[in-house]
């Protein structure tokens, strides 16, 4: 008789657990769905931070050329500076 409860016990859990599932599978889905959205926007703002930081790279690299050309022309205008007051020093004394 105990075994008989115990089975008719088990059959009814195994009903009502098996309709929670079946219950469930739409949230489970929802789940998935939702974690593949996060993993996309995720990517997403991965790409833009990766767009960014190129940018930054970018705009750092040309703001290092235009002062490199700078101290260039500014070395090259003291040397010419430097010669002419060689040639006008042999010159004048």
């Amino acid at each position: 008789m105990k075994l008989l409860i115990l089975a008719v016990l088990a059959l009814l859990m195994l009903a009502f657990g098996g309709i929670a599932c079946i219950a469930d599978s739409d949230s489970s889905w929802r789940w998935r769905q939702e974690a593949r959205q996060q993993v996309m926007e995720a990517r997403q703002q991965a790409r833009e931070a990766r767009e960014q930081a190129r940018q930054a790279r970018d705009l750092a690299r040309e703001h290092a050329r235009e002062l490199r050309e700078e101290l260039r022309a500014q070395r090259n205008q003291l040397r010419e500076q430097m010669r002419e007051l060689r040639r006008d020093w042999r010159n004048s004394y």
